[in-house]
Protein backbone atom coordinates (compact mmCIF):
# COMPACT_ATOMS: atom_id res chain seq x y z
CA UNK A 1 0.00 0.00 0.00
CA UNK A 2 1.67 3.55 -0.70
CA UNK A 3 0.67 6.93 0.57
CA UNK A 4 -0.13 10.09 -1.70
CA UNK A 5 -0.19 13.61 -0.50
CA UNK A 6 -3.50 15.44 -0.12
CA UNK A 7 -3.92 18.68 -1.52
CA UNK A 8 -4.19 20.47 2.10
CA UNK A 9 -0.40 21.42 3.04
CA UNK A 10 1.16 19.08 5.50
CA UNK A 11 -1.07 16.49 5.91
CA UNK A 12 -1.06 13.37 4.36
CA UNK A 13 -3.21 10.17 4.58
CA UNK A 14 -2.81 6.85 2.95
CA UNK A 15 -4.93 5.21 0.14
CA UNK A 16 -6.71 2.37 2.24
CA UNK A 17 -10.28 2.07 2.59
CA UNK A 18 -12.01 4.81 4.47
CA UNK A 19 -13.40 1.72 7.00
CA UNK A 20 -9.39 0.68 8.11
CA UNK A 21 -9.06 2.06 11.90
CA UNK A 22 -7.03 5.26 11.57
CA UNK A 23 -3.52 6.63 13.36
CA UNK A 24 -3.37 10.48 13.42
CA UNK A 25 -0.13 11.67 13.62
CA UNK A 26 0.23 15.52 15.24
CA UNK A 27 3.10 16.91 14.33
CA UNK A 28 5.28 19.16 11.98
CA UNK A 29 7.12 17.26 8.47
CA UNK A 30 10.15 18.02 10.13
CA UNK A 31 9.69 16.04 13.19
CA UNK A 32 7.99 13.07 11.25
CA UNK A 33 8.80 13.29 7.72
CA UNK A 34 6.77 12.03 4.65
CA UNK A 35 8.95 9.75 4.29
CA UNK A 36 8.41 7.69 7.44
CA UNK A 37 4.82 8.54 6.94
CA UNK A 38 5.01 6.56 3.34
CA UNK A 39 6.84 3.80 5.14
CA UNK A 40 4.42 3.41 7.97
CA UNK A 41 1.50 3.24 5.68
CA UNK A 42 3.57 0.82 3.09
CA UNK A 43 4.19 -1.29 6.15
CA UNK A 44 1.04 -1.84 7.95
CA UNK A 45 -1.59 -2.68 5.29
CA UNK A 46 -4.60 -2.94 7.93
CA UNK A 47 -3.97 0.95 9.73
CA UNK A 48 -4.26 4.51 7.98
CA UNK A 49 -2.15 6.66 8.92
CA UNK A 50 -2.66 10.40 8.52
CA UNK A 51 -0.65 13.39 9.71
CA UNK A 52 -2.39 17.05 10.89
CA UNK A 53 0.78 19.80 11.38
CA UNK A 54 -0.71 21.47 14.69
CA UNK A 55 -3.03 20.69 17.78
CA UNK A 56 -5.60 22.63 16.38
CA UNK A 57 -6.12 21.45 13.29
CA UNK A 58 -7.20 17.75 15.20
CA UNK A 59 -10.11 19.86 17.12
CA UNK A 60 -11.43 21.61 14.29
CA UNK A 61 -12.37 17.77 13.14
CA UNK A 62 -16.31 16.47 13.26
CA UNK A 63 -16.70 14.26 16.19
CA UNK A 64 -17.48 11.49 13.43
CA UNK A 65 -13.76 11.50 11.93
CA UNK A 66 -12.37 11.78 15.53
CA UNK A 67 -14.69 8.36 16.34
CA UNK A 68 -12.66 6.92 13.26
CA UNK A 69 -9.34 7.11 14.84
CA UNK A 70 -7.82 4.92 16.96
CA UNK A 71 -4.61 6.16 17.95
CA UNK A 72 -3.42 10.12 18.32
CA UNK A 73 0.88 10.03 18.56
CA UNK A 74 1.73 13.60 19.19
CA UNK A 75 4.88 14.75 18.05
CA UNK A 76 7.46 15.97 21.10
CA UNK A 77 7.39 19.95 19.81
CA UNK A 78 4.03 19.96 21.11
CA UNK A 79 4.18 18.50 23.99
CA UNK A 80 3.87 21.30 26.68
CA UNK A 81 1.05 22.95 24.74
CA UNK A 82 -1.69 20.15 25.98
CA UNK A 83 -1.22 22.02 28.92
CA UNK A 84 -2.76 25.17 27.64
CA UNK A 85 -5.72 23.30 26.58
CA UNK A 86 -8.89 24.06 27.96
CA UNK A 87 -11.15 21.41 29.86
CA UNK A 88 -13.11 20.73 26.96
CA UNK A 89 -10.34 19.81 24.81
CA UNK A 90 -8.73 17.49 27.00
CA UNK A 91 -11.90 15.69 27.15
CA UNK A 92 -11.78 15.11 23.93
CA UNK A 93 -8.36 14.01 23.73
CA UNK A 94 -8.81 11.72 26.25
CA UNK A 95 -11.34 9.92 24.10
CA UNK A 96 -8.82 8.15 21.90
CA UNK A 97 -5.73 6.65 23.40
CA UNK A 98 -2.86 9.12 23.30
CA UNK A 99 1.02 8.46 22.62
CA UNK A 100 3.86 10.82 22.80
CA UNK A 101 6.67 10.30 20.41
CA UNK A 102 10.15 11.62 21.70
CA UNK A 103 13.42 11.59 20.82
CA UNK A 104 15.09 14.01 23.63
CA UNK A 105 15.09 10.83 26.74
CA UNK A 106 14.24 13.55 29.14
CA UNK A 107 11.33 14.60 28.17
CA UNK A 108 8.89 11.62 29.36
CA UNK A 109 9.99 11.98 32.67
CA UNK A 110 9.46 15.97 32.34
CA UNK A 111 5.91 15.24 31.22
CA UNK A 112 5.12 12.61 33.77
CA UNK A 113 5.87 15.39 36.54
CA UNK A 114 3.35 17.65 35.02
CA UNK A 115 0.25 17.34 36.27
CA UNK A 116 -1.54 19.20 33.37
CA UNK A 117 -0.05 16.54 30.48
CA UNK A 118 0.35 13.24 32.32
CA UNK A 119 -3.25 12.20 32.26
CA UNK A 120 -3.67 12.91 28.49
CA UNK A 121 -0.99 10.59 27.85
CA UNK A 122 -0.88 6.90 27.63
CA UNK A 123 2.17 5.45 25.95
CA UNK A 124 5.27 6.56 24.85
CA UNK A 125 6.92 6.07 21.40
CA UNK A 126 10.99 6.33 21.55
CA UNK A 127 12.17 7.34 17.83
CA UNK A 128 15.69 6.07 18.14
CA UNK A 129 14.37 2.28 18.03
CA UNK A 130 14.47 0.11 14.68
CA UNK A 131 11.98 0.41 12.34
CA UNK A 132 10.55 -2.79 12.87
CA UNK A 133 10.09 -2.13 16.19
CA UNK A 134 8.53 1.27 15.51
CA UNK A 135 5.97 -0.78 13.66
CA UNK A 136 5.63 -3.07 16.54
CA UNK A 137 4.92 -0.77 19.14
CA UNK A 138 2.43 1.22 16.68
CA UNK A 139 0.63 -2.53 16.13
CA UNK A 140 0.00 -2.89 19.64
CA UNK A 141 -0.95 0.78 20.84
CA UNK A 142 -3.98 0.34 18.28
CA UNK A 143 -4.51 -3.39 19.60
CA UNK A 144 -5.54 -1.12 22.93
CA UNK A 145 -2.03 -2.08 24.67
CA UNK A 146 -0.01 0.45 26.41
CA UNK A 147 4.09 0.73 25.70
CA UNK A 148 6.26 2.82 28.30
CA UNK A 149 9.52 1.73 27.75
CA UNK A 150 12.24 1.31 30.64
CA UNK A 151 13.83 4.92 30.59
CA UNK A 152 10.26 6.61 31.38
CA UNK A 153 10.52 4.96 34.67
CA UNK A 154 8.19 3.15 36.80
CA UNK A 155 4.84 2.13 35.78
CA UNK A 156 1.72 4.60 37.31
CA UNK A 157 4.45 6.35 39.68
CA UNK A 158 4.74 10.10 40.28
CA UNK A 159 7.96 11.69 39.39
CA UNK A 160 9.82 13.31 41.92
CA UNK A 161 11.94 16.93 41.72
CA UNK A 162 14.59 15.26 39.78
CA UNK A 163 12.66 14.32 36.90
CA UNK A 164 12.98 10.94 37.68
CA UNK A 165 9.68 8.76 38.68
CA UNK A 166 9.74 7.82 42.27
CA UNK A 167 9.42 4.18 43.64
CA UNK A 168 6.02 4.03 45.84
CA UNK A 169 6.93 2.66 48.90
CA UNK A 170 3.78 0.44 49.06
CA UNK A 171 5.01 -1.21 45.70
CA UNK A 172 5.99 -4.16 47.90
CA UNK A 173 2.46 -4.03 49.68
CA UNK A 174 0.53 -3.96 46.27
CA UNK A 175 -1.71 -7.78 46.33
CA UNK A 176 -1.68 -10.17 43.38
CA UNK A 177 -5.32 -8.91 42.24
CA UNK A 178 -4.44 -5.06 42.68
CA UNK A 179 -1.23 -6.06 39.55
CA UNK A 180 -2.98 -8.31 37.47
CA UNK A 181 -5.92 -5.98 37.17
CA UNK A 182 -3.38 -3.29 35.73
CA UNK A 183 -3.11 -5.67 32.59
CA UNK A 184 -5.18 -5.71 29.67
CA UNK A 185 -6.94 -8.65 28.27
CA UNK A 186 -4.53 -9.61 25.70
CA UNK A 187 -1.22 -8.99 28.60
CA UNK A 188 -3.56 -11.99 30.38
CA UNK A 189 -3.84 -14.34 27.21
CA UNK A 190 0.53 -13.95 27.05
CA UNK A 191 1.11 -14.09 30.93
CA UNK A 192 -1.30 -17.48 31.14
CA UNK A 193 0.91 -18.59 28.36
CA UNK A 194 4.26 -17.57 29.64
CA UNK A 195 3.39 -18.92 33.25
CA UNK A 196 2.52 -22.33 30.99
CA UNK A 197 6.34 -22.53 30.15
CA UNK A 198 5.90 -21.02 26.39
CA UNK A 199 8.54 -19.44 24.85
CA UNK A 200 7.98 -16.04 22.73
CA UNK A 201 7.30 -17.91 19.68
CA UNK A 202 5.11 -20.36 20.45
CA UNK A 203 2.46 -17.40 22.03
CA UNK A 204 3.02 -15.51 19.05
CA UNK A 205 2.04 -18.75 16.78
CA UNK A 206 -1.24 -19.31 19.43
CA UNK A 207 -2.04 -15.76 19.89
CA UNK A 208 -2.19 -15.07 16.38
CA UNK A 209 0.63 -12.05 16.66
CA UNK A 210 4.13 -11.48 15.39
CA UNK A 211 7.13 -11.76 17.86
CA UNK A 212 7.88 -8.26 18.30
CA UNK A 213 4.56 -7.78 19.59
CA UNK A 214 4.32 -10.07 22.40
CA UNK A 215 8.00 -8.81 23.25
CA UNK A 216 5.97 -5.78 23.62
CA UNK A 217 3.59 -7.04 26.03
CA UNK A 218 5.67 -8.93 27.93
CA UNK A 219 7.56 -5.43 28.55
CA UNK A 220 4.46 -4.16 29.83
CA UNK A 221 3.52 -7.57 31.71
CA UNK A 222 7.23 -7.29 33.83
CA UNK A 223 6.19 -3.44 34.52
CA UNK A 224 2.71 -3.52 35.04
CA UNK A 225 3.69 -6.44 37.95
CA UNK A 226 6.53 -4.73 39.18
CA UNK A 227 8.63 -7.62 38.86
CA UNK A 228 12.32 -8.22 37.16
CA UNK A 229 11.63 -10.44 34.88
CA UNK A 230 9.26 -13.17 32.51
CA UNK A 231 10.20 -15.83 35.62
CA UNK A 232 9.37 -13.31 38.17
CA UNK A 233 5.69 -12.84 36.16
CA UNK A 234 4.83 -16.43 35.92
CA UNK A 235 5.65 -16.94 39.74
CA UNK A 236 3.32 -13.99 40.86
CA UNK A 237 0.66 -15.03 38.53
CA UNK A 238 1.05 -18.87 39.56
CA UNK A 239 1.38 -17.66 43.50
CA UNK A 240 -1.61 -17.19 46.12
CA UNK A 241 -2.01 -13.21 47.55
Amino acid sequence: MQAHFASRPGYVHSTANDEMPKALVLSSRHYFPNSLLRSVNGEIGTLQVERLDTLDAYFSLSEDERAKIALVIIGEEFAFELARLDASKKRALQSTPVALAYQDARLPNAVLATKDISPLIRSYIPMNVRFDIFISIIHLLVDGGVYIPQEVGGFGVQANSYGTPAKSETDEALSKSARLNALSAREHEVLELIARGKQNKSIAAELDLSEHTVKLHTHNIIRKLRVNNRTGAAALFLSGD
